[in-house]
C-alpha cells in the first residue's frame, strides 16, 4: 500500500523555506530534464524559473507552491500551481526520479483537484514536454490532450509541449430532438462512450416513448420546448429535417444549450450567421454534425497535406449520386421539406472541397436540374480559390454513382470511397505509380468521433476540431447557388 503523502505550502515573506524549495526544485528539474534538454538549456531555465528571486516574484503573483513530503521536513518532490481565468493551471508536478512510479502522481493530483474545486474552477491543465515520458502517466489518469504549444523561454531556447487538460465538470447530459436513423446512431454512440442518453424529444410522442424504451433514456418530453427549458441538459443534438433547423437552435441557444446540428445546419447563410452570433453572445458551441470533420483518416490526411508531403493541391473531383424513387412528398425531393441534392448530399462533397482548399473558393459556375418538384434533383459545380486551386462536383438524386473523392496534388493523388464516414483511403505517388493504403478510424465509429469531438469543444473550449469557420464557407456556397438558381424554400428568407 502507497503511503499517505503531506502537501506543505510555501508562502510569500517564508525565506527559509523559499530557499529550500528553489534548491530541491533545481535539483529535481536537473534530474528530470537534463537528459531530455541538455544541461546548457536546463540550467537556463532552472535560473529563470527555479531561482529564489523567481519563486519569490511567482508567489507575489498567486503561484500556489507545496513541498510534497512523506512525513514532515521529508521533501520527495514539489507543486507550483495556480488559477487563470476558469482553469486551473499546474506549472509544476515533480518527484525525485527514485520515488517515481509508486502511485504517488495519482495522489499529488488529488490535492490539486481539492484545490481547483476549492477555487470554482472547472478544468486543471498543464503542459507536459513532449519527449517528457510523463505524458503516458497523465493519459492514464484523464487528462486528454488539447492541443500542442511551443513556447519561446529566452535565449533562443524553446519548449515543445502538449497541453493536457481534465475536466471537473459533472457528467455532461445528452438530449436529442427526433427519433430518425441518425437519433437511433447517435443513442448508441453514447452507449459506446459507456454513458446513456438523458432525454429525447419529438412531435410525435408515441415515437418518442418507444425510442426512449429501445435505449433506456431517463427522460420523456410531452411537448418539444421542455427539452429547451430542462436544466439538466447540457447538449442537444438536432436530427429533424433541415427547415425546422433554425427554430430549434434558436430556442436552445436562447436556453443556454450547446447544440450540435444534422447537416444541413440550416437553410442559408443569414440563418447560420444570426445562430453563430447568438451562441458567440452566450458562450455556447454550435456545430454542424458533419462527419467528414470528425473521422480519423481525414485528420491524418490533412495533416499529411498540410505538411507538403504531397505537394500543393491542384484538383479535386467528388462525385455523390443516390438513386431515389419520383415521390415528390418525401424529404429528398419535398420543397416544404427542404429537398433537394445540394442540402441532402451536396453538403458533404463540398465539405470535402473546403477541407482539402486552403482557403474558400471565390469562382464558382454550376449546373442545375430541378424535379418535377422544383427541387435541385441534380447538379455539377466547378470552383476555384484565390490560390488556383480547383474542384468539381457531380450531385444527383435519381442516378446511382460511387461517393467518390480525389485529390490531386502535384506529387500525387488521394483516393477516398465511400467518403462521408471514410476509414481509408489510397495514395499513389504521381512519379513511381506506387499506391500506400492510409487506414484510421472505423466507419461505423463516425458518430462517436463527432460526440467525442463536440464533449471536447463543451469541456476545454477545444472548437478548433469543430470546424465551424468551414461550415460557414460551405454554407455560403450552397446559398450563392440556391439564390443563382433562384431556389428559395416556402416561407425562407435569404437576407435580414
Amino acid at each position: 500500500m502507497n503511503d499517505i503523502l503531506q502537501f506543505e505550502q510555501v508562502t510569500l515573506g517564508e525565506g527559509k523555506a523559499v530557499e529550500e524549495l528553489s534548491a530541491l526544485a533545481s535539483a529535481i528539474v536537473k534530474e528530470h530534464y537534463d537528459p531530455i534538454l541538455g544541461a546548457e538549456q536546463n540550467d537556463y531555465m532552472i535560473q529563470k524559473f527555479q531561482s529564489v528571486a523567481a519563486i519569490e516574484e511567482q508567489l507575489g503573483n498567486g503561484y500556489q507552491y507545496y513541498f510534497v513530503c512523506l512525513e514532515p521536513d521529508r521533501h520527495i518532490g514539489f507543486m507550483g500551481m495556480y488559477q487563470r481565468g476558469s482553469e486551473w493551471y499546474i506549472s509544476k508536478l515533480y518527484l525525485y526520479r527514485d520515488f517515481r512510479g509508486r502511485g504517488y502522481a495519482r495522489q499529488m493530483l488529488d490535492f490539486a483537484i481539492s484545490l481547483a474545486k476549492k477555487a470554482g474552477s472547472e478544468i486543471i491543465t498543464l503542459n507536459v514536454n513532449k519527449y517528457n515520458n510523463a505524458v503516458a502517466i497523465y493519459e492514464k489518469l484523464g487528462f486528454e490532450r488539447i492541443r500542442d504549444e511551443v513556447n519561446e523561454i529566452g535565449h533562443g531556447y524553446v519548449m515543445d509541449d502538449y497541453v493536457y487538460a481534465l475536466s471537473l465538470r459533472d457528467e455532461l447530459k445528452w438530449a436529442v430532438l427526433g427519433t430518425g436513423v441518425i437519433a437511433n446512431e447517435m443513442a448508441a454512440a453514447l452507449q459506446k462512450m459507456g454513458k446513456g442518453l438523458y432525454a429525447v424529444g419529438n412531435r410525435t410522442h408515441e415515437k418518442a416513448v418507444a425510442f426512449a424504451e429501445k435505449y433506456h433514456v431517463q427522460k420523456v418530453y410531452g411537448q418539444i420546448d421542455e427539452m429547451f427549458t430542462d436544466p439538466e441538459v447540457d447538449i442537444i443534438y438536432i436530427t429533424t429535417p433541415h427547415n425546422t433547423h433554425y427554430e430549434f437552435m434558436k430556442k436552445a441557444l436562447e436556453h443556454g444549450k450547446h447544440i450540435l446540428v444534422e447537416k444541413s445546419i440550416t437553410l442559408n447563410s443569414r440563418e447560420l450567421d444570426e445562430m453563430t452570433a447568438l451562441a458567440r453572445e452566450r458562450n455556447l458551441v454550435l456545430a454542424e454534425a458533419m462527419t467528414v470533420w470528425h473521422m480519423p483518416v481525414y485528420k491524418k490526411l490533412w495533416k499529411m497535406v498540410a505538411e507538403g508531403k504531397l505537394g500543393k493541391v491542384q484538383m479535386i473531383t467528388l462525385n455523390f449520386g443516390s438513386f431515389k424513387e419520383y415521390d415528390m412528398k418525401n424529404r429528398f425531393f419535398n420543397m416544404d421539406l427542404a429537398g433537394g441534392a445540394l442540402l441532402d448530399i451536396g453538403v458533404y462533397a463540398l465539405s470535402i472541397v473546403r477541407s482539402f482548399m486552403s482557403e474558400a473558393p471565390d469562382q464558382i459556375l454550376s449546373q442545375m436540374k430541378p424535379s418535377p418538384a422544383g427541387s435541385d434533383e441534380q447538379a455539377s459545380i466547378l470552383l476555384m480559390n484565390p490560390a488556383g486551386e480547383m474542384a468539381a462536383v457531380s450531385l444527383t438524386m435519381h442516378s446511382k454513382q460511387p461517393k467518390r473523392a480525389m485529390i490531386s496534388c502535384e506529387k500525387g493523388y488521394i483516393e477516398i470511397m465511400e467518403y462521408p464516414r471514410a476509414d481509408r483511403a489510397v495514395i499513389v505517388d504521381a512519379e513511381t505509380g506506387k499506391s500506400q493504403e492510409i487506414m484510421a478510424g472505423s466507419t461505423e465509429d463516425a458518430l462517436f468521433y463527432e460526440m467525442k469531438d463536440m464533449e471536447r469543444a463543451v469541456r476545454y473550449g477545444k472548437t478548433e476540431e469543430m470546424q465551424l469557420s468551414y461550415t460557414k464557407d460551405v454554407m455560403d456556397i450552397m446559398t450563392g447557388l440556391r439564390k443563382e438558381w433562384g431556389l428559395r424554400y416556402p416561407e425562407e428568407r435569404w437576407d435580414s
